[in-house]
């Protein structure tokens, strides 16, 4: 944990205190209120006593720190704020230093680039199932589904991970199938467990991206993930490589491209796979 808080200014560290000890508050209240599952409560709980430990002790070991600051009554977080959980990398010791790059930079740029093509998708008010021309093939939500996916992806963006998961199980309890709130839900519960070290929660984000292939095959996003958390955390390159190949065959955005290439040579390598063959020779 502590090599998460060297080099950051006290400054920074007493905002990302501020933030965890919030979000610890709200993970308190949404667990009271029945908004969370009682098993990612505990993980995402410790997972954020974890980090608050760190940075209290780095703040400590920087000198006096300043007194918490009162949170906002509401609005959004300010700029200022710690980047979001959805951005930031995890569970990568004893992982190649090229390839946990790789996979870090690609889950900045899938979330800038997912948050692009859906704004754009949503402002051409397309009908259910229909592709959006020059855009990546997905099911076109409408209605209560499409506004619960708006507000997800803006809480998302804001790094209130809890809130986008809560808003996404809302998306899912009208539709149980809607790949994009499987996914995202997946995604951000992997996100958590692998800041953790908690296996079950990688797991359990394993299986809501699992459930997202398996309702939209062609929902490229979902394969994205997979082949992420496949390579990365189950260490199984041979069964990422054709979940990196799908999503680069559905024409993901150009700024990805580069890099979703290099981690799939890194995999098909490992593997002992054909570069832009059928599977493991």
């Amino acid at each position: 944990m502590r090599s998460a808080v060297e080099g950051r200014s006290v400054r920074e560290l007493e905002e990302e205190r501020d933030h965890l000890l919030q979000s610890l508050e709200d993970l308190d209240r949404e667990l009271a209120e029945g908004d969370i599952e009682e098993a990612d409560y505990e993980a995402l709980k410790e997972d954020y006593t974890a980090r608050t430990a760190a940075v209290l002790r780095a703040i400590e070991d920087a000198g006096p720190a300043r007194p918490r600051r009162a949170a906002p009554e509401s609005g959004p977080e300010s700029e200022s704020a710690p980047a979001s959980e959805a951005t930031r990398g995890g569970g990568s010791r004893g992982f190649p230093k090229r390839a946990r790059i790789t996979v870090a930079a690609l889950t900045v740029a899938a979330l800038v680039a997912v948050s692009g093509v859906l704004v754009s998708r949503s402002a051409e008010q397309r009908r259910p199932g229909e592709a959006a021309t020059g855009d990546i093939a997905a099911t076109g939500p409408t209605g209560d589904v499409a506004q619960g996916l708006a507000t997800a992806r803006q809480l998302r963006e804001q790094g209130q991970t809890l809130a986008a998961i809560r808003t996404y199980d809302e998306v899912l309890a009208m539709d149980a199938k809607q790949p994009e709130a499987l996914a995202y839900r997946g995604w951000l519960v992997r996100q958590a467990g692998a800041q953790a070290g908690n296996a079950e929660l990688v797991n359990k984000g394993l299986e809501y991206v699992n459930r997202a292939v398996a309702a939209d095959p062609s929902y490229p996003w979902a394969h994205f993930f997979r082949g992420l958390i496949l390579y990365e955390d189950k260490r199984d390159p041979a069964a990422a490589v054709p979940e990196l190949r799908a999503f680069l065959e559905a024409g993901p955005p150009p700024a990805m491209v580069p890099a979703v290439q290099e981690l799939l040579r890194q995999a098909e390598t490992a593997a002992g796979a054909t570069p832009g063959g059928p599977g493991p020779r």
